[in-house]
């Protein structure tokens, strides 16, 4: 059973790369052969799903539909390029944080804050809200200062996706990995993961850091 789950899953994943619009209906359609063909039987339907991460994903995409569909992207954008004079606190960091690039008068360090920054807050924030925040964000920041953003868009995303191996919070596979290993009878720390996912977390978004530089820059 084990080759034909296999199949199906790469078969799944071909399909919604190839046409992403029917993602959902490949999912459904690929859940339902795994029940009918008996590769995964329904009685133990409900213990085999993990429901922590399969709930966490769905609340997760939801919260980003709505964030989005809000058009809070575009007045967080708005917001830091100091278009609103009602939230003092964002035009003063963001008049500080042009001051810091303007010193080193190149866009190295503004690279520097948005992949080390995007680590840290993608350690303990899901990558996915954070990513469909920022993004809108450093496209209005780019078209200010007037700068080709494709360099900070790959920042933010290798700082963002690598940065939630540092803790088992911060991605949902942790989340699912945890959850098999506890199943196992193997109880995994907050610190022992860290312990682990900090020198490994810090070698690939290096790795990643200079590449995306030398690349883009």
């Amino acid at each position: 059973m084990k080759i034909p789950a296999l199949v199906l899953f790469v078969l799944m994943y071909v399909l919604m790369i190839a046409k992403p619009k029917y993602r959902p209906c490949y999912a459904l359609v690929t859940a339902a052969i795994f029940l009918v063909s008996g590769i995964l039987p329904f009685g133990s339907l409900a213990e085999t799903i993990n429901w922590n991460v399969l709930l966490m994903i769905a609340g997760t995409m939801i919260i980003v539909y709505y964030f989005i569909d809000s058009r809070m992207p575009n007045l967080l954008a708005d917001l830091l390029l100091g278009k609103s004079k009602n939230v003092m606190w964002v035009t003063i960091l963001m008049s500080l944080f042009a001051g810091l690039i303007s010193a080193f008068n190149n866009i190295f360090l503004l690279y520097t804050i948005i992949v080390w920054g995007s680590v840290l807050i993608s350690a303990f924030v899901d990558n996915i809200p954070y990513v469909a925040t920022m993004l809108p964000v450093l496209t209005a920041v780019t078209a200010t200062l007037g700068i080709e953003p494709h360099l900070l868009y790959f920042g933010l995303l290798s700082g963002a996706t690598l940065g939630g191996n540092i803790t088992p919070i911060g991605a949902s596979a942790n989340i699912a990995a945890v959850g098999l290993l506890r199943k196992e009878g193997y109880q995994v720390s907050f610190g022992e993961f860290m312990r682990i996912g900090i020198p490994y977390t810090f070698a690939a978004v290096l790795t990643g850091y200079l590449y995306f530089w030398f690349i883009w820059s």
